[in-house]
């Protein structure tokens, strides 16, 4: 996993409450629990996937107008490993916004082993339940350089250990030369007909960057640009925050979008069952 978008973001949005309806019920899942309720998806078969709940679902049954939907979610895709691994690095408490408790990250991961009685990572995580183990999060903090005592790798930003450790993904999971980023975006969508009969509509879309655009900046930053455009042109006269599910909105976008030269591409298959 590398950033091609903010870091903060990534470990902001892995702490956020979700709930969403399931099969009639409302499920509510709080924050610090959200890593430990990642499930594996199968819309790419090629991928292993998991899947996050992420905030509130619920809105969309009106702004899709499906109220009478039963199941209605919305989640984050991971590689599957991420949730288990990100859990033990928040329980650990490098996700806090509080002090460093030392100048080194070497010093930093000690006190907070210490803090949870532990005298090691697998240690810790035994005593916590952590799925990914010990060996997992010292691998992790090996190759993040934080714990080589010889080298001292201080902290960024002493006031906060999620700040600094945002600072060192930043430098350790930056983009390289010859890379490229990749987003996925999967939608089913179930309909139950008279009779018995329903349909499974599957769409997927896996985008890739290039060396134009990053795949993130495809579909978030071109694509703010381009509401800004229509904006300054005087298409968009519409006042307020608007959402790109006004049909007029999406349909110009999507061909400023194409004079760009960036089409996103859909697969979309349907299933009927019986």
């Amino acid at each position: 996993y590398k950033f091609s978008w903010s870091p903060m973001g990534v470990l902001t949005a892995s702490q956020n409450s979700a709930t969403f309806l399931r099969d009639g019920s409302v499920v509510s899942i709080d924050g610090p629990e959200l890593l430990n309720n990642a499930d594996p998806i199968y819309s790419f078969p090629t991928m292993n996937l998991e899947c996050l709940a992420n905030r509130d679902s619920l809105i969309y049954r009106e702004l899709y107008g499906i109220e009478d939907a039963d199941s209605v979610f919305r989640g984050t895709l991971r590689f599957a490993g991420f949730s288990d691994l990100m859990y033990g690095v928040k329980t650990l408490g490098l996700l806090d916004d509080a002090p460093c408790a030392g100048g080194t990250w070497g010093e930093v991961l000690d006190a907070l082993l210490a803090e949870h009685g532990a005298s090691s990572m697998r240690d810790f995580c035994e005593k916590k339940g952590i799925r990914a183990g010990g060996g997992k999060l010292e691998h992790l903090f090996g190759w993040l350089e934080m714990l080589d005592r010889s080298k001292g790798l201080e902290v960024a930003d002493p006031s906060s250990i999620v700040k600094s450790l945002c600072a060192l993904l930043e430098t350790r999971l930056t983009l390289e030369d010859g890379e490229r980023d990749m987003v996925l975006m999967a939608h089913d969508i179930v309909g139950e007909f008279p009779g018995g009969k329903e349909e499974v509509w599957s769409s997927t879309m896996q985008l890739y960057g290039d060396e134009r655009f990053t795949a993130m900046g495809k579909t978030v930053g071109v694509t703010a640009a381009i509401g800004a455009e229509m904006v300054l042109d005087g298409w968009i006269k519409e006042k307020g925050v608007l959402t790109p599910m006004t049909k007029n909105i999406y349909e110009k976008g999507l061909e400023l979008l194409e004079q760009e030269g960036l089409v996103f591409q859909e697969s979309c298959t349907v299933v009927e069952k019986k």
